[in-house]
């Protein structure tokens, strides 16, 4: 039998580390390594207070990026196969085992199910974050090059000696897991995605991942490491139509902030002969008109200063015309705000929040009454995980 270990990586969490060690030891683990990463308070105190052979305690000399802090307790595991645990998450019961056995039958380098996501401080259900389904049509994962569509790719379940191979990145910090997951998928990782909820993802405001700005700095950060070439080979490779390619490197290099590489990938698309009533992916993550996201980029990389900010305007109220969505209103409310038209950039956001009332960055640009300019660069996720963001 394979020996099955969980990792937990924590900084002053002494307000939901026992709940996470407890989750983790009510699971058939050989092996719970908790990794502190120099806490000042007493997280140390609750996670000793487990009498249970089976933790084991580790730290960091002094405190480091989450990449080193996730790398250095790599190296200390023992056991066949890992599975990742936040110190404010749970393990919901039977999900290790489920996993574990998935990993040996299979022969996987990593599997990745769905969570159900609470509120930290009520404890309430919020909803079930989900895979969505067009991850199994080629490319397959290969589209996280274009965008993370996976709702917990830190909290995976992986073969050890594989991701020991591949390695963290030290140098990340917020997004160290997406990097080691598509350095795995372009080292050739046989993966399977599990339609059922096995995690429980606790919601703060003040978590890592919800803080937008330093996460897409730090995504860019990681996303300039990769070669388009590369990825290009492996779509191809896959069978995927080379239309989903161009539009996957065009979100690629915006991530990145590479504006001239994304527009030139944009002119790939427009050469390519696409009817633009055509709905591409009536089931993938933007089901719009191709007329409306070709409007709708070309928008984009006019406020990021590619173009001229009139034209982009104009490219946000033709995205419109094709079809009305919360993104474009919100994007023309931030050209208009740019151009000086203060009450037409209100009324977009307006309009852009009466469709979608939880939208963050309109909510943002009404409050400051346009100065804060959120432009949204890609189009609204439209699965359950972070639905209200564009990135």
């Amino acid at each position: 039998m394979p020996s099955l270990a969980a990792m937990i990586v924590a900084r002053n969490a002494v307000s939901t580390i026992g709940k996470a060690i407890d989750s983790a030891l009510r699971e058939p683990i050989d092996e719970l390594l908790l990794l502190d990463d120099d806490s000042s308070d007493a997280t140390l105190e609750v996670a000793r207070s487990f009498e249970d052979s089976r933790l084991r305690i580790v730290s960091n000399d002094s405190h480091s990026t989450l990449g080193y802090a996730r790398g250095f307790g790599l190296s200390k595991l023992k056991s066949d196969f890992c599975f990742l645990l936040d110190s404010d998450d749970m393990f919901l019961p039977g999900r290790i085992a489920r996993l574990g056995a998935l990993l040996e039958n299979e022969s996987l380098d990593f599997v990745a199910d769905e969570l159900e996501l609470v509120h930290g401080q009520t404890g309430d259900f919020m909803r079930v974050l989900t895979i969505p389904g067009f991850l199994d049509k080629p490319p397959g994962l290969f589209r996280l090059f274009e965008r993370n569509y996976l709702p917990g790719v830190g909290q995976i379940g992986f073969r050890v000696n594989y991701m020991a191979r591949i390695g963290y990145d030290s140098n990340c910090h917020g997004v160290e897991d997406t990097d080691l997951v598509l350095r795995s998928l372009l080292n050739g990782a046989r993966y399977e995605l599990v339609r059922e909820v096995g995690y429980r993802m606790v919601h703060y405001p003040n978590s890592v991942s919800r803080n937008r700005v330093r996460q897409n700095t730090e995504l860019a950060k990681v996303l300039q490491k990769y070669d388009t070439e590369e990825i290009g080979q492996l779509w191809q490779s896959s069978g995927a139509p080379k239309i989903l390619f161009l539009w996957s490197m065009v979100s690629f290099e915006i991530f990145r902030r590479n504006w001239e590489a994304a527009a030139r990938w944009l002119a790939d698309v427009e050469k390519i002969s696409i009817d633009s009533s055509l709905v591409l992916e009536p089931d993938g993550p933007c089901p719009w008109p191709e007329g409306w996201r070709l409007k709708f980029f070309k928008g984009v990389l006019s406020l990021s200063g590619a173009t001229e900010l009139k034209s982009g305007a104009q490219f946000f109220r033709e995205a419109n015309d094709v079809q009305q969505t919360p993104e474009s209103l919100n994007n023309l409310g931030v050209a208009a705000s740019k151009l000086g038209r203060k009450c037409e950039a209100m009324d977009c956001f307006q309009q852009a929040l009466q469709l979608k009332s939880d939208y963050s960055d309109a909510l943002e640009n009404l409050r400051t009454e346009g100065y804060s300019n959120r432009i949204t660069f890609h189009p609204l996720r439209l699965e359950a995980s972070r639905s209200e963001y564009s990135e």
